[in-house]
């Protein structure tokens, strides 16, 4: 029978509650609960009305409106029927008629097999069990079957009556028990079965739970939506194998101090710690007869999530462990050159190395390298191809410094960009090359169209229609108009022959009135700074000097040929035009070769924010060597005066994941601020923010389970809803990681399988959150193992049984644990059997709807 929550005509329901237990053909009806009572009183309304149009045609001897009006009021009892979800439920099976298929499915592995007296009292409580259920199927056509499972799954007895099973289940024999434990690969094998035999039946299940995958999991959870129950009999070892008995190593360490390695062994062979950086130390352990405790020091010298991989040699075996831990500690710094500021920063956050350029470490041992004002052939030759190498994992900063020779020379960020990084510079230094072929440009139009205007808008509009006939597809457009009222604007979008015929009509369209008020138009014109931008004003010079420059090399137009108002000439450039006058001069200066042959602008300035602040702008500089950012850099800091020449650029690499690169276009300043410095590099560290997640990791095989707790910090007003990540490993590419809740708020979990190569990998682990820069942590990922041993393997070294595990696949299948109860028959005993029959009664709403309509129109 369905349960009260499921079905139930007390539930609200009226109408389908007349149906409702009425048998018909070996069922009965029932109605859904929780459903809402106002279709029912709407129905008992059309009745009555119906009923009252029914009695009133009666007596008028009107029989066609009278069935009318009684089909109308069946339509409505149909439709009030469907909408209570009618259901008709065939009664329960009773047992005896039922069928199915038991399967008792053995753990053949090493760590259950080591105490074979153990294992035969499991499999003989199993027949009790197996017997018991027998017994209460009586005739029931149950049949059973045995498989087993340790690095593979196969049939040990087909299948055969369930009477037959118990004494299936005896006479199980494990000549060689496995190295592995695949609980997932023995559960999926047993629900194919069951499918194949009908879809009916049990899981009993003989294990200790110490499984080899983590697959284990979505096998169960694939079992219990087949509505299969596994009912477990937990056996395992009472004591461990010879060989590495455990291995532990902290979690969390910090880079260069002292971790410790400790594990147990049970027997004598060579214990190897291996390292990634550091290569493989070996201890020879004297055999003994009691389990021994061991410990390997070893210290990690570069941040992130770090592995070492443990394996004991004993008797021609090998077992291997692979620990992983998360090392924090200050970023590794590689200087060379002057670097003033530097050795001022906290020792605790930041781990300073100084180093000559013809004896230069490889950088892919740091985290960011810095070279102040020297040039690439200071280096041994392949430098900048190391320095390319590394990139991915470690940041680069050049300083270009100060003047070098004159201001026609290449500085020395020229040099650089003549050399193997230069494709990942935030920069191109040679202003000939990109003037002849500049990239696309950000183009705006600012026009004047107040009162004072009216004589000479119609020149305004012609040098507009100037500068609309020079751009190029690649390029931008937009056009705003000011006054003290608001004015028609052309929104910024791509200069193609579309949208200029679209901007010449707004420009032509434009009339003068009102007074000028440019301020608020060249604010928002600020707002559309890019890093190739050139802006047009077009006035008559009838205003105040706003407050508020472009911040864009602005070519300043007079209408009326007279100087406009001072200041605004500092923009970039000005020209006169009268009565159309002067048009022909109307250039795009900014980008025009004859204009910038210099590579360095000598003067002393101060830098302004490119957005709302920028770090090292509050000093007076020597002057920036000329360089253009690349589309795709982030501008940090500009000249104070236009051109807007940048001064800190930085940029990160779309084609090369990871790779962070900035220069600073002029020299650090003799007294710059630690808190300047520390801003500088940070934006240059993935791993900027080391103390927002703790991160573990757990590998089995090639099997990884990473888990991440975010750490609260004292800003945060909640803890995030959801992480995503992506593991990116050296050579193959990116991994997408789909992290899921696990446990309290701000914890996250992913599993994922590793491609491992006969080396260990460089990666990264990029977590990403909300609202947040995203995290970049190195990583390192283990080198794969040659298999070695015919025996052996983690299973070796286990014991005991995971209560945990087992009790959970119990409570999510609905099984039981067989050591203090036989399964249950209800428990694989058909669902009754439950036929909707909302769509019937819809159809016949619709048939005497229908009828209704057609009685009514037929004629008396």
């Amino acid at each position: 029978m369905a349960s009260v929550t499921e079905l139930d005509q007390k539930a609200g329901t009226m109408i389908c509650g007349f149906f409702y237990g009425m048998k018909i053909a070996g069922g009965e009806i029932l109605c859904a609960a929780g459903v809402t009572a106002w279709g029912d009183w709407l129905t008992l309304v059309i009745l009555v009305v119906s009923v009252i149009l029914t009695a009133r045609a009666m007596q008028q001897h009107r029989l066609r409106e009278a069935l009318s009006a009684l089909a109308m009021a069946a339509t409505a009892a149909l439709l009030a029927v469907s909408a209570n979800g009618p259901v008709w439920q065939t009664s329960e099976p009773t047992d005896n008629d039922t069928s199915g298929l038991v399967v008792a499915l053995v753990d053949q592995s090493e760590s259950v097999w080591r105490d074979r007296a153990s294992a035969r009292r499991a499999l003989e409580t199993l027949a009790v069990r197996v017997q018991a259920l027998d017994d209460e199927l009586q005739d029931a056509t149950w049949s059973g079957m045995v498989i087993g499972f340790s690095e593979a799954a196969s049939i040990l007895a087909p299948q055969q009556p369930l009477s037959r099973l118990p004494d299936m289940v005896r006479s199980v024999q494990v000549a060689a028990p496995g190295t592995q434990s695949r609980g997932g690969l023995g559960i999926d094998r047993a629900l194919g079965e069951i499918r194949k035999a009908g879809g009916r039946g049990q899981v009993l299940l003989v294990t200790d739970g110490l499984f080899d995958e983590p697959a284990f999991d979505e096998a169960v959870v694939r079992a219990a939506a087949s509505g299969i129950p596994i009912s477990v009999l937990p056996v395992g070892s009472g004591a461990p194998g010879l060989g590495l008995i455990s291995a532990d190593l902290a979690p969390e360490q910090h880079i260069n101090r002292d971790a410790t390695v400790r594990g147990t062994l049970l027997g004598g062979g060579t214990l190897r710690v291996t390292d990634p950086d550091l290569g493989q130390a070996e201890v020879d352990i004297a055999r003994q007869e009691r389990a021994q405790p061991v410990h390997v020091s070893k210290r990690f010298p570069a941040r992130g999530l770090q592995h070492l991989k443990i394996a004991f040699d004993t008797g021609g075996t090998r077992q291997e462990r692979i620990l992983y831990t998360l090392v924090r500690g200050p970023a590794r710094v590689l200087l060379f050159g002057d670097g003033r500021g530097f050795d001022a920063l906290d020792p605790a956050a930041w781990s300073i190395h100084r180093a000559q350029p013809d004896t230069a470490p490889d950088p892919d041992a740091f985290d960011l390298v810095v070279i102040d004002a020297l040039l690439p052939s200071s280096f041994p030759d392949n430098y900048p191809e190391k320095l390319l190498n590394s990139a991915s994992r470690t940041g680069i900063l050049l300083i270009n410094g100060g003047l070098r020779g004159s201001v026609e020379d290449p500085q020395v960020i020229a040099d650089w960009n003549g050399t193997a990084v230069s494709p990942i510079l935030p920069v191109d230094s040679d202003p000939r090359s990109f003037i002849l072929d500049p990239p696309g440009r950000d183009i705006v139009i600012l026009i004047d169209v107040s009162g004072s205007m009216e004589s000479s808008l119609g020149v305004a509009k012609t040098a507009a229609f100037a500068v609309l006939d020079q751009l190029r597809p690649r390029d931008s457009i937009a056009v705003l108009a000011f006054s003290d009222i608001t004015e028609r604007t052309f929104d910024q979008r791509p200069a193609t022959p579309e949208n200029l015929v679209a901007a010449r009509l707004l420009v032509n369209g434009l009339t003068a009135g009102g007074g000028t008020a440019p301020g608020s138009t060249l604010e928002r014109a600020a707002r559309m700074r890019s890093n190739y931008c050139a802006y047009f004003f077009i006035s008559d010079g009838v205003f105040d000097v706003p407050k508020v420059s472009p911040q864009c090399y602005t070519t300043a137009l007079s209408t009326e040929g007279a100087r406009l108002p001072k200041g605004v000439a500092d923009w970039g450039e000005e020209i006169m035009l009268n009565a159309g006058q002067g048009v022909g001069q109307i250039k795009m200066d900014y980008f025009e070769p004859e204009q910038r042959k210099a590579y360095f602008r000598p003067e002393s300035f101060r830098p302004i924010a490119a957005g709302n602040s920028a770090p090292l702008t509050g000093y007076q500089l020597p002057g920036i060597a000329i360089a253009y950012p690349r589309i795709d850099a982030e501008v940090l800091s500009l000249h104070d005066t236009p051109p807007p020449d940048p001064v800190l650029v930085y940029r990160r690499d779309p084609d090369l994941p990871g790779t962070a690169t900035g220069v600073f276009l002029s020299a650090l300043p003799d007294a710059v601020s630690p808190s300047d410095l520390q801003d500088v590099l940070a934006r240059l560290l993935g791993w900027s923010q080391p103390n927002r997640f703790d991160i573990r990791a757990k590998q089995t095989g090639d099997q990884v389970t990473v888990s991440v707790l975010t750490l609260a910090q004292p800003s945060d007003q909640s803890l995030p809803e959801s992480v995503s990540g992506t593991l990116r490993i050296a050579g193959q590419g990116q991994q997408p990681l789909s992290f899921r809740p696990s446990g309290p708020p701000g914890r996250f979990e992913t599993s994922l399988t590793l491609r491992m190569s006969d080396e260990p990998l460089d990666a990264e682990l990029i977590l990403s959150e909300p609202g947040r820069d995203d995290q970049i942590i190195p990583a390192t990922i283990p080198a794969r193992s040659p298999r070695q041993a015919v025996t052996g393997g983690d299973e070796r070294f286990d014991f005991g049984i995971d209560a945990e595990a087992l009790s959970r696949m119990i409570t999510v299948t609905g099984g039981r644990d067989l050591r203090v109860a036989a399964p249950r028959v209800a428990e694989i005993a058909n669902p009754p059997s439950k036929v909707p029959l909302h769509a019937l009664t819809i159809c016949l709403a619709l048939f005497t709807l229908g009828l209704a309509l057609w009685v009514k129109g037929r004629p008396n």
